[in-house]
């Protein structure tokens, strides 16, 4: 029984840092944007606040998420200690 709820608990971290190392990919895609929108607004005079503050938003929730989630394994670790 013990093995079970151990390979339970261990396919649930698996699965949450899968889904942290997603997060990250799509926060660094924003995170590029971002710079380039930034760049753009600098050379060019385009102006993108908007867009890039929907990104920073978007960052910061993802980031949040992120954090949710190594707590969520954290808790996971302890429990099946």
């Amino acid at each position: 029984m013990e093995e079970t709820v151990t390979k339970e608990v261990e396919m649930q971290k698996a699965h949450l840092e899968k889904k942290i190392r997603e997060l990250e990919a799509e926060k660094k895609a924003n995170d590029r944007k971002i710079l380039e929108l930034t760049e753009g607004e600098l050379k060019h005079h385009e102006f993108h606040t908007e867009e890039i503050h929907r990104l920073r938003k978007k960052n910061f929730e993802i980031a949040f998420e992120i954090l949710t989630k190594r707590n969520e394994i954290k808790r996971l670790s302890r429990s099946c200690v």
